[in-house]
């Protein structure tokens, strides 16, 4: 569900294409494919984090989904403890599931948040990618 377009191999590619013979590159093309490279490497190190967030995020939404249905299924009488720290407090079933719908609302809000930087950073990889096979179009031709 969350595929990027291969980052390894973009990143690979970008690699090698920094350490093929650059005999026709003068050193100013050199130091400016160096550092397309190494802000492509950081560009897709961010995006896989935030990827790992993002699926964080979505197990947290699943979780508290279940804890809510669960919820809903006991009395008013059941005794109901939420966390709080390191401790557990006995709370009413109306508290403990206002507190489940306030995560729930905080997760969806972190949800939004990270899709939009994960576009953001995948058109932003695209771009250095073809900023970087640009500069070695151009200076090996």
């Amino acid at each position: 569900a969350l595929s990027t377009s291969s980052p390894k191999s973009k990143k690979q590619a970008a690699q090698a294409a920094a350490r093929r013979p650059q005999g026709r590159m003068d050193e100013n093309t050199q130091k400016e494919v160096q550092e397309l490279s190494e802000q492509y490497q950081a560009t897709g190190r961010e995006l896989s984090e935030v990827n790992a967030k993002l699926q964080g995020a979505m197990r947290e939404q699943k979780a508290t989904a279940i804890t809510i249905g669960e919820v809903d299924q006991v009395t008013d009488e059941t005794p109901l403890y939420r966390a709080v720290g390191k401790m557990f407090m006995l709370s009413g079933k109306d508290d403990v599931k206002t507190s489940l719908s306030n995560e729930m609302e905080d997760v969806e809000k972190r949800k939004t948040e990270l899709t939009s930087r994960r576009t953001y950073l995948q058109r932003r990889l695209q771009s250095q990618e073809a900023n970087l096979k640009d500069l070695m179009t151009s200076a090996m031709g």
